[in-house]
């Protein structure tokens, strides 16, 4: 979940892989979701459940029912490792947008923020009633998302932005755990100053905050990128190259993708051990994504000619192995989401949604 990504734009070159992971044979097709009235245009994966058998997606309505009312939805796709959905469920979220989304720990509540990150809500996926965390309210303290950002971290939720006073005055951007059972100020608990952070970073861009005190942070200085660790005392740079295309952190470990003289790498990073891992190099790789344990990883190598990607997983049991998924090479372009356990996926492009089971 990054603030702001950037792709480095080169040629595909193919490689020589491991064994394909095997899909569990959960496919629906755009005109299977537009049956079950899904706006496809609009529709993306976001969140899994703890347990990867259930997949939390957000749909914008379409402009006919967004007339009558209806501005956004949930969607909760319930789906076993025997190959079958057995539920699709929708859930009307009347918001002019879902700017970010995070789950509970118990799975049974997604929390969003909207209206540019004044207001956060609960929105139960057993369809019971969308109350307020945090709203803004003229005379009244609070908190604002800045950017909206949620992740789930270790029984909590991360969020960042700003405390302000009743008259409106704000202090420095920080980062914030989120209790999702309180409301108003109270919901929020300070954690870092990442105002200063980021400022004292020179040519800072991007973030991947992993906790109150952690996470990775970009930078580029004249020609060179750089990749920080921060645990809450003085950042560290990890790596270094000539352009640092994508990064996702879990934990105290990152997946990313750079570019050296040598060509387009694969990496991955874990700060508690300095165990650096090359998961693959050569073509155009983009899109990392870390599993919330940081135990598995998938990536994706982009053909821009013919606007075509494929993905590949890797898991530390395994050595870090990078290895094709099964179905999923030399497809449109599309978005991914990892389970927590990093059991699971899925993938969607507009053409279709995927489940894949990772072995």
């Amino acid at each position: 979940m990054l603030r702001y990504r950037i792709l480095w734009l080169g040629l595909a070159v193919s490689l020589m892989l491991p064994v394909l992971a095997q899909p569990i044979g959960v496919r629906l097709t755009a005109s299977q979701l537009r049956e079950k009235g899904i706006n496809t245009h609009t529709f993306r994966p976001v969140a899994f459940t703890s347990d990867g058998l259930t997949l939390i997606a957000q749909e914008k309505t379409p402009p006919g029912e967004r007339l009558k009312g209806k501005l956004n939805r949930l969607w909760k796709v319930t789906y076993g490792v025997e190959g079958a959905v057995r539920s699709m469920e929708s859930i009307e979220v009347n918001v002019p947008s879902i700017e970010a989304l995070a789950l509970t720990p118990d799975d049974k509540t997604a929390v969003i923020a909207t209206l540019t990150g004044a207001t956060f809500m609960r929105v139960p996926l057993d369809g019971g009633p969308i109350t307020p965390i945090m709203e803004h309210k003229r005379g009244q303290p609070g908190f604002r998302g800045n950017p909206s950002y949620l992740r789930p971290i270790s029984g909590d939720i991360l969020t960042m932005g700003y405390f302000y006073d009743k008259d409106d005055f704000s202090g420095d951007n920080l980062l914030a755990t989120l209790n999702a059972g309180a409301t108003g100020q109270d919901a929020f608990t300070p954690g870092g100053d990442i105002q200063k952070l980021e400022k004292d970073i020179p040519g800072f861009y991007a973030s991947n905050y992993t906790g109150p005190r952690s996470g990775y942070l970009a930078a580029r200085q004249g020609t060179r990128s750089q990749l920080y660790w921060w645990d809450g005392q003085t950042p560290r740079v990890v790596d270094e190259g000539d352009k640092l295309s994508s990064f996702w952190a879990s934990q105290d470990r990152v997946c990313y993708t750079i570019h050296r003289t040598t060509g387009s790498h694969a990496m991955f990073y874990d700060a508690a051990r300095g165990q650096q891992v090359e998961l693959g190099k050569g073509g155009n790789f983009a899109y990392p994504f870390l599993s919330d344990d940081g135990r598995a990883a998938v990536v994706c190598q982009l053909d821009l000619a013919q606007a075509k990607m494929d993905v590949l997983y890797a898991r530390e049991n395994d050595s870090w192995k990078l290895k094709p998924v099964a179905n999923l090479q030399k497809v449109k372009m599309g978005a991914i989401r990892v389970s927590p356990n990093g059991r699971f996926m899925a993938f969607y492009n507009g053409d279709f949604l995927q489940f894949v089971e990772l072995p």
